[in-house]
């Protein structure tokens, strides 16, 4: 596969799509520590695939998925929100159009600021443009 190879990104409409960015998911949850388990994304992502303020792109290189990326759109006291819930992009490759489609849409639906959730920013995330300004803490309500 070459290099230069155009990076095709994809809206996961069918719940059968999951099963296309199963290795990365796996892989996400290998390296990414999070507050919530792979099974709980899981269920979240098959309930809220077909929320209008939901999204799930996918990044191909040919028929190669090397990333994905799922946004909620949400409207908090900061303005309305696109939150980048998770972001994976495989080692070696860049996927900035994966971004891109997340802040077009988010732009469409009149979105002032975008958010990444994570326990610790990633560089990656810096050139980008996301600057880290606070840790998320989360408490059960029992």
């Amino acid at each position: 596969m070459s290099s230069n190879e155009k990076v095709e990104v994809i809206q996961l409409i069918r719940l059968s799509d999951i099963a296309k960015i199963m290795p990365l998911i796996d892989k996400f949850f290998e390296k990414v520590q999070t507050a919530y388990t792979q099974k709980q994304f899981l269920q979240f992502l098959t309930a809220t695939l077909f929320s209008p303020a939901v999204r799930v792109w996918v990044a191909f290189k040919g028929n190669e998925p090397i990333g994905y990326e799922v946004v909620v759109l949400s409207n908090t006291f900061y303005g309305n929100e696109m939150l980048l819930l998770q972001v994976y992009i495989k080692p070696k490759h860049k996927a900035k159009e994966l971004l891109d489609e997340a802040e077009k849409w988010a732009k469409l639906m009149g979105c002032d600021l975008k958010a990444v959730m994570r326990r610790e920013m990633d560089k990656a995330m810096e050139k980008y443009g996301f600057k880290y300004e606070l840790t998320i803490y989360r408490k059960e309500v029992k």
